[in-house]
């Protein structure tokens, strides 16, 4: 069991003494971690995707995730029209342009994180691998690409990317 004995007010010149024969109710107090996107780096980079058929079918998709805080949390994005989240943490995007995600522990909106988020045009490919065999009867393979941005900055996700290859001569890729 503990007792209060000083509240402490956001404005550091004020303090208060609790007066232990006055305090009649108790509370539950709980202390949390600081809440933190779970993402490796403090960007997430998204390429543009359109869909010029289809208007409603665009972007790139990426699923973010929280931890600390309570457990539960309220997603929202500065600027809607470069990218969106859901309130479960999906993020796509929309347009080009910088925007910031912020997550808020749902109990305590003052514990929050923001994460910044640029969705940039594809400029460039490469190949994940630097060999790939498939047998002669095989139809499909699995080829894995990576895409940079103009800046040589590898992108979160474009794995929505529509990529078309074509087989040339004995099996070349091109």
């Amino acid at each position: 069991m503990s007792n209060l004995v000083q509240i402490k007010s956001e404005n550091p010149r004020f303090t208060y003494t609790v007066d232990q024969n006055r305090l009649r109710t108790e509370k539950e107090i709980i202390v949390t971690e600081n809440v933190k996107v779970n993402h490796p780096t403090d960007l997430i980079i998204l390429p543009l995707l359109r869909n010029p058929s289809d208007e409603n079918n665009y972007g790139e998709i990426w699923h973010l995730s929280a931890i600390g805080g309570s457990g539960y949390y309220q997603w929202s994005i500065l600027d809607e029209r470069v990218a969106q989240i859901s309130g479960s943490g999906v993020l796509k995007s929309v347009q080009v342009g910088v925007t910031t995600v912020v997550v808020k522990d749902s109990l305590n909106q003052r514990n929050q994180q923001t994460i910044k988020i640029e969705v940039i045009p594809i400029a460039s490919f490469t190949w994940l691998e630097d060999h790939v065999e498939v047998k002669k009867s095989n139809e499909n393979a699995v080829l894995n690409l990576i895409a940079f941005d103009k800046y040589g900055r590898k992108f979160t996700n474009c794995s929505s990317v529509d990529v078309t290859f074509e087989v040339k001569g004995a099996g070349i890729v091109s």
